[in-house]
C-alpha cells in the first residue's frame, strides 16, 4: 500500500507508512488510471520478492505452487507470483517453477 501510495506522489507520514483511511481513498479515487495498470505489476511483485526472500519457509511453499496461466480472470496476484517465483528460482538456482 505504501508503494501505490507513493506512486500517486504522495508522501508517507514520518516514521512509517501512509494512513489507511488516505490509502483506501487513494485507491477508490485513482484504482482505474492507465497509470497505474501499467506500473501495478511491478510493484506488486517487488514487494512479493521482498516478502518472500525475507522468509525462507514461505519462499519454500511458493516455489510448490502451480502455474496460474489456467485460472479465470485477470488474476492478477496469480501472475505476479508467477513472476516472483522465477525471480527468486533464479537466485537460488532452484527451478522457478514446476
Amino acid at each position: 500500500m505504501r508503494e501505490y501510495v507513493c506512486f500517486w506522489g504522495n508522501q508517507p507520514p514520518r516514521g512509517g507508512g501512509p494512513a489507511p483511511a488516505a490509502s483506501a481513498s487513494a485507491g477508490r479515487r485513482r484504482s482505474s488510471s492507465t497509470t497505474w495498470v501499467g506500473s501495478r505489476r511491478e510493484i506488486v511483485v517487488d514487494g512479493n520478492v521482498a516478502k518472500f526472500a525475507q522468509h525462507a519457509d514461505l519462499g519454500r511453499y511458493l516455489a510448490g505452487t502451480g502455474n496460474p496461466r489456467g485460472w479465470r480472470g485477470l488474476n492478477l496476484l496469480g501472475f505476479a507470483l508467477a513472476d516472483v517465483r522465477a525471480q527468486l528460482g533464479s537466485r537460488t538456482g532452484s527451478p522457478a517453477a514446476r
